[in-house]
């Protein structure tokens, strides 16, 4: 792999890092509509991301998810190193 496409995955993992912190991780709560459906929006996308670009994205996903939350996330590592998607709780259940 060259030194080109780790610097790209290294800067895509590194927005992704701060689009997860910077994500509204209670947005569930809210009372006002337009910030539940754009947490719920961006949730999903940032979901999507982990799904489709690795083990590095769903083990970020998990490090902040964890940080909110004290549950397990939704991956957890398989033996093989995979992360396979287990219970996920209540209200992420559109994901």
């Amino acid at each position: 792999m060259s030194t080109e496409l780790l610097s790209s995955f290294d800067d895509a993992l590194n927005q992704y890092k701060t689009a997860l912190s910077n994500h509204d991780w209670y947005y569930s709560y809210s009372d006002d509509n337009r910030v539940y459906f754009a947490g719920q929006n961006n949730i999903k996308h940032l979901y999507k991301l982990a799904e489709e670009n690795g083990i590095a994205f769903k083990i970020a996903y998990n490090k902040e998810y964890e940080k909110h939350f004290n549950k397990d996330s939704f991956y957890k590592p398989s033996p093989t190193g995979d992360c396979t998607q287990h219970s996920v709780p209540e209200r992420n259940l559109y994901l």
